[in-house]
């Protein structure tokens, strides 16, 4: 095994290490004094690598440039190969089931509005008493649109602007600051938990069920294709105490320092996490889902150009359920498929390598470069209307860019591992570009 060192900015060290791991932010934030989530008016509308769940009085908050990094509902299959380029394929390749590249569509898509006053009794419970808080915001894709929160008298609340909903209960397990989900995530730990084990409380597949009943009274359709990380409380704890050991290793080893410039303590380092006494009351289910165009998964990556109005933020879903039911969930820009505007013979798997191939030969390549993840999705393009965007077939690639350099005190030579999304348009090949820059 390679020796990896991520080189950290020593002011920015435990924030990076405890909000880099599972979760997709949105624009309400938690105050740590209250555990209450405050409400954020006025900002810019997030990136989808800044947009995050509303987390529990428990949780810590976490960061995801979001990846499908295994389907558990459907198998993948790999593919290894080395391109003209000299870029080297070791991937899962995910192809949802029926899928005919010999005849794709492109569809009208419209952003669904999120009416969360449907699902108030399904979440809190028909005999809980709830008090609202209401305010203006200029968040929301829909104009005109209030920021909504609602909250019981146990600590749940229901928070929503239309274009987003995010509810966490009072009795959500305490699971997600050890969670690395994310494969460029600071000790990504995501395959622990991909056992496909059934818990004692319910299986896999009945709490799939619970929420694909619960989105359907949102009129949110989701796709069959999902994740589903499986929390038992065993791995948990053995993953927690590594994910400590890293965090503190990591710190000594790069001599990290606090803005005073004092080195930074293992207490330092561990003072934002609880101790990882979990017991079978805390195994849950993590789910990731996709919106569905036409029964395809929708992409959870935002594409497009920020300065002239095409950015596009990626579909968003996901819910923790635990032996109390729902206990979490996060809804972020769904779109609903309609008719369709385009259709023709796309890219098979093998045309979209290759063209893959063709761009990075037009490149001159630093370092090593490594695919590790390709999935069909289809990804929303915007041409200006935060709400329309047409639901385009794509192949995604995720890569991994590995640059070596001499460290300045010990000439020992380190490597940084950086992650990029590429995403082809299935149809035309052509780049679906993602430059983001400025959100």
């Amino acid at each position: 095994m390679k020796e990896q060192l991520s080189i950290i900015f020593a002011s920015f060290l435990i924030v990076v290490l405890l909000c880099s791991c599972s979760g997709d932010n949105t624009s309400a934030t938690v105050d740590s004094s209250s555990k209450k989530p405050v409400i954020s008016v006025d900002d810019e509308l997030p990136s989808e690598s800044s947009l995050q769940e509303v987390q529990s009085s428990n949780a810590a908050s976490q960061t995801e440039p979001s990846s499908v990094h295994a389907y558990s509902s459907m198998k993948a299959d790999s593919l290894q190969q080395t391109l003209s380029s000299q870029v080297k394929i070791d991937a899962d390749v995910f192809i949802p089931a029926n899928m005919d590249h010999s005849n794709l569509k492109t569809y009208q898509g419209e952003m669904l509005h999120l009416d969360m006053e449907i699902i108030k009794e399904d979440l809190f419970g028909a005999d809980a008493e709830v008090t609202e808080t209401r305010q203006e915001t200029k968040e929301s894709r829909f104009p005109d649109e209030d920021y909504v929160l609602w909250e019981s008298a146990d600590g749940s609340y229901l928070a929503g602007k239309g274009d987003m909903i995010s509810f966490s209960s009072s009795k959500v397990p305490n699971v997600e600051q050890y969670l690395c989900l994310e494969p460029d995530a600071f000790e990504y730990n995501g395959d622990a938990f991909l056992s496909g084990k059934n818990l004692s409380f319910a299986t896999e597949q009945e709490s799939f069920t619970k929420l694909r009943e619960l989105l359907d009274k949102l009129g949110v359709s989701i796709s069959d294709d999902y994740l589903c990380y499986t929390i038992d409380h065993d791995t948990l704890i053995k993953e927690a105490d590594i994910y400590r050991s890293k965090l503190v290793e990591n710190a000594r080893e790069t001599e990290a320092r606090n803005e005073d410039g004092t080195a930074i303590t293992e207490d330092d380092i561990l003072a934002h996490l609880s101790e990882p006494n979990y017991t079978e009351e805390d195994d849950c289910y993590y789910f990731k889902l996709f919106a569905s165009a036409d029964g395809y998964p929708v992409t959870r990556i935002e594409n497009g150009i920020f300065s002239n109005g095409g950015w596009t933020p990626g579909s968003i879903a996901n819910a923790i359920v635990s032996q109390d039911g729902v206990v979490q969930l996060y809804l972020y820009g769904i779109y609903e498929s309609s008719e369709t505007i385009n259709q023709g013979p796309g890219l098979s798997l093998n045309d979209a390598v290759a063209a893959l191939d063709e761009k990075y030969n037009s490149i001159i390549l630093d370092g090593e470069y490594m695919v590790q993840e390709i999935a069909f999705e289809y990804v929303p393009i915007s041409h200006g209307d935060v709400l329309s965007v047409e639901l385009t077939p794509a192949w995604r690639f995720l890569i991994k860019h590995s640059l070596k350099f001499a460290g300045k005190m010990d000439n020992q030579v380190y490597t940084v591992d950086q992650y990029e999304y590429i995403m082809l348009n299935a149809l035309t090949g052509e780049e679906i570009l993602r430059d983001v820059g400025g959100v």
